[in-house]
């Protein structure tokens, strides 16, 4: 049998050798080992020939090697075989992979017809389209030895999505890699999968799991190889026990949610059973996994744990998730994003049941004859995980507090709420809550805040055209944290362990441990308090001021360029009015603006089409981030909303996006070089401008400004930039 296969594959070389030989000659070199000994290494394409990418490959292949050789490493397999891959990387990192999709193989020969015991390497590499990726498979022959290679490419990035170490195998007839093909009912989660026979003869498995359009995540995986009878000896057990019930979309989902679910337990053995299906759920989220999730209305799991989902129509369709009983978890997500609207945590079921004992947990203080039918069930959940959160760490939050905490949470589901009269501390309010009028309710305590940058009387709200604005968020890790980027802002996503009091300490120790001087300045959370903080809230992290500070030059050249868009001939005041509001970008490119609330929130009142769906989005992701100013000029966002913008709070932030609104918002309130420094400062701080002395500073700086413009461009280049750090070290306002 043995020299039956030699003598095929020595007729396959010699028909090879017929086919191939304008094909492989140019890939072809006579190399020299560090021995002295020759050797000829060759890479070929089968009976159809390279492509022009296959052949590129193969010439940088070669390239790689005869390098590697120049650096002193010696003509061995592993060198010839690190040499292939550096220029295969190459190829699949840069998308260059369409052409070299199909089979090839390598040969490093004593002789070049010698195919027995002389035959030092021979190795077979395909690659082909699985799933949406480009699976990699590569096996390799040596003398006594058989090893097996996969990766998979694509989803962008320089890396792969799915890489193995060399494995030794008894055999290659088994062999087989898979991407996407394990799971029949999840759309987006991804399996990339190598089986293959162990060279003791078991038959073993390495896989990855990551989202489809987020493949840097992992989901779980397994480098150190399973025995594949195993694996799938356990699922079966595991199915056995597994009582998935009342599924609506899809008939029998349990063989995808027991794989995932098995591979989980493997993977977090250490974990509790609801710590898994915490991580469960968070794999259904991060793989976008919308219609699976929302199938599984009841799932109860061997080992405890029972998942409980429905569907709910509050203020906007919700989908709302209940783990476990002792510890209990609520959370309640967004259709199509599956994104956090409210998260309760783990909480255990001692503390929900004090709280449901406890003397003061009633609503005949605040919420007299309030809540009926849905509303009231949703609400007395929330409140009562709130006061039982507080238990736990063993706070005493007065009912206000907690019914603040409440409401808040509640705008964020999006509950439907009706006008109601509301009793607080003996003195009646007749209010209507909303999921966009929260503020009302503190509306006769005193905290609703000064109006500042109001359009005059007459002028209309601006529609701008359609398509003008778009914003995305982005995802991304620094320092082992996760954070999101919009425009100019970055933003921390407020976890279900930072909410409470001493909560923005807890974020601050978290940035300072995790990324030491980057996000740890004092105005980082300028104008929040510990009670803002919602689970899922985006807080605003600036970069260090001396990364956001404008020079001179820059800062002239993006005025001029925003009063020309504008029609605005005052370029000084806006250059002005940037370091009154920000000192050209040493402060806060943010600033929450708590009394503004109440008139975000009414924003959407009268919008409807297109603007209604826009502020809809908008509010349904940022919240309160929207009540607050923005960019360098700390332009309010309902007022750039007034005047034409539908774009992110990170759009606003953008210098040039901002300093046009600026200009905009001066030339429409009628300023122009005549107008009074007060009158200026009016229009644009509010009333109470004398208190902090902005018309002041203002004049100081629109001296600043004259002589900046006094200057010829050219000379300026970047001596402002060291002029605003001198001048702030010495106190300059």
């Amino acid at each position: 049998m043995k020299r039956t296969a030699l003598l095929a594959r020595l007729g396959l070389a010699l028909l090879l050798a017929g086919l191939q030989a304008c094909v492989t000659e140019p890939q072809t070199r006579t190399l020299r080992s560090s021995t002295g000994e020759p050797g000829r290494v060759s890479i070929g394409f089968g009976f159809g020939g390279g492509s022009a990418a296959q052949k590129a490959l193969a010439y940088q292949a070669h390239d790689e090697l005869t390098a590697a050789l120049a650096r002193g490493e010696p003509l061995a397999a592993e060198t010839i075989l690190a040499s292939f891959d550096r220029a295969l990387r190459a190829a699949l990192a840069s998308e260059r992979w369409l052409g070299v999709l199909g089979d090839l193989h390598i040969d490093w020969y004593d002789q070049s017809l010698d195919l027995f015991d002389g035959d030092r390497l021979h190795a077979e590499v395909s690659v082909s389209l699985e799933g949406g990726f480009v699976a990699v498979l590569r096996k390799v022959q040596r003398p006594g030895l058989r090893t097996v290679e996969a990766s998979v490419w694509g989803g962008g990035g320089d890396e792969p999505a799915f890489a193995t170490r060399e494995l030794p195998v008894a055999g290659f007839g088994g062999t087989r890699l898979t991407v996407g093909e394990e799971f029949e009912h999840l759309q987006d989660l991804t399996l990339a999968r190598l089986v293959f026979d162990a060279a003791d003869g078991r038959r073993q498995t390495v896989f990855r799991c990551f989202p489809k359009r987020e493949p840097r995540w992992t989901a779980y995986s397994f480098q150190t190889p399973q025995d594949v009878e195993a694996q799938d000896a356990a699922r079966e057990a595991l199915l056995a026990r597994l009582d998935v019930s009342d599924a609506w979309v899809f008939a029998d989902p349990d063989e995808d949610l027991a794989r995932v679910y098995q591979q989980i337990a493997v993977v977090r053995a250490d974990k509790t059973p609801a710590e898994r299906v915490d991580r469960l759920i968070e794999i259904m989220r991060r793989a976008g996994e919308e219609e699976f999730l929302a199938s599984l209305t009841t799932v109860v799991f061997p080992d405890g744990p029972v998942l409980r989902v429905r569907r709910e129509e509050l203020k906007q369709p919700m989908i709302r998730v209940a783990i476990g009983e002792d510890p209990f978890r609520l959370t309640y997500l967004f259709p199509g994003t599956l994104a956090v609207a409210y998260d309760s945590g783990p909480v255990a079921r001692r503390w929900i049941d004090r709280a449901a004992r406890d003397e003061s947990f009633n609503f005949g203080t605040f919420l007299p004859d309030l809540w009926r039918g849905a509303n009231e069930d949703l609400f007395i959940d929330v409140y009562r995980l709130e006061r039982a959160k507080a238990l736990a760490v063993g706070t005493q939050p007065s009912e206000k507090v907690l019914f603040d905490r409440t409401v808040r949470a509640l705008a964020v589901i999006g509950a439907a709420w009706e006008s109601e009269t509301v009793r607080i501390g003996g003195a009646e309010f007749s209010i209507q809550i909303t999921d966009r009028d929260i503020q009302a309710l503190w509306a006769g305590i005193g905290k609703a805040g000064e109006g500042t940058q109001a359009l005059p009387p007459g002028v209309s709200r601006v529609a701008p055209p359609s398509g003008v604005s778009s914003w995305k968020l982005e995802r991304f890790s620094e320092g082992g944290l996760t954070f999101f980027h919009d425009g100019s802002l970055v933003y921390y996503e407020v976890q279900p362990g930072d909410v409470g009091d001493g909560g923005l300490d807890i974020i601050r120790r978290r940035l300072r441990t995790h990324i030491p001087g980057r996000y740890d300045h004092p105005i980082a959370f300028s104008g929040f308090r510990d009670d803002h903080l919602v689970a899922g809230l985006l807080v605003v992290v600036p970069d260090s001021p001396d990364l956001r500070v404008i020079g001179s030059a820059r800062l002239r050249a993006l005025v001029d360029a925003a009063c020309a868009a504008e029609g605005f001939d005052y370029p000084e005041l806006v250059f002005a009015l940037v370091w009154n509001e920000s000192r050209a970008g040493l402060d806060n490119f943010f600033r929450f603006e708590e009394g503004r609330l109440d008139a975000v929130t009414r924003l959407r009142d009268g919008l409807d089409g297109s603007d209604g769906q826009r502020f809809d989005d908008l509010y349904g992701r940022f919240g309160a981030l929207l009540a607050g100013s923005y960019g360098p000029g700390h332009v309010l966002f309902e007022t750039a909303w007034a005047m034409g913008f539908r774009g992110s709070p990170g759009e606003l932030a953008d210098p040039a996006t901002n300093l046009r609104y600026v200009a905009r918002y001066l030339r429409i309130n009628g300023v122009d070089r005549s107008t009074s420094l007060e009158r200026i400062s009016r229009i644009y701080n509010g009333p109470g401008y004398a208190r902090n002395d902005y018309h002041l500073r203002l004049r100081q700086n629109l001296a600043r400004a004259e002589r900046a413009y006094a200057e010829p461009v050219a000379d300026q280049s970047d001596a402002g930039s060291g002029r605003a750090r001198s001048e702030r070290r010495s106190g300059a306002p």
